[in-house]
């Protein structure tokens, strides 16, 4: 015979397990989301970007023959974009991720914060490994 306590406690922890798990699945679910945003909005700033990697056909054809923004104006929505960017990853609790997604959110964290710390000096393209606006590479 079971007694009321086991039941409480069976029936506490099979409720808790889910909802756990589901929290745990909608952190995972909106991590993806933001990283995917985060890529869309690199890719929208970089039509070189796009076309380095291949991705200058079919909604990104127009990015074919463009160049990127260097422009003071153009610098400063970068910025900006990083500072919005790090507020956003900021909202997503790191302890409910699994370990690997962890590890994706560590890389993105630590991408936006050289690319902010690298963006404080006004010369060069902005980001952190392009001093010069002119390069050779």
């Amino acid at each position: 015979m079971i007694s009321r306590r086991s039941f409480l406690k069976t029936t506490t922890a099979a409720l808790y397990i889910p909802a756990t798990r589901a929290k745990a699945e909608a952190s995972i679910s909106s991590l993806n989301q933001l990283l995917d945003s985060f890529a869309q909005e690199y890719l929208d700033t970089s039509p070189m970007l796009v076309s380095s990697l291949g991705m200058d056909k079919g909604a990104r054809k127009y990015q074919k023959y463009l160049m990127d923004d260097l422009s003071p104006a153009s610098l400063d929505r970068t910025k900006s974009m990083y500072r919005d960017q790090k507020n956003r990853l900021a909202k997503i609790s790191r302890e409910s991720l699994k370990e690997k997604d962890k590890i994706s959110f560590d890389v993105i964290s630590y991408n936006i914060a050289s690319n902010i710390d690298a963006s404080q000096f006004d010369y060069g393209a902005g980001s952190a490994g392009q001093p010069y606006i002119i390069s050779q590479l």
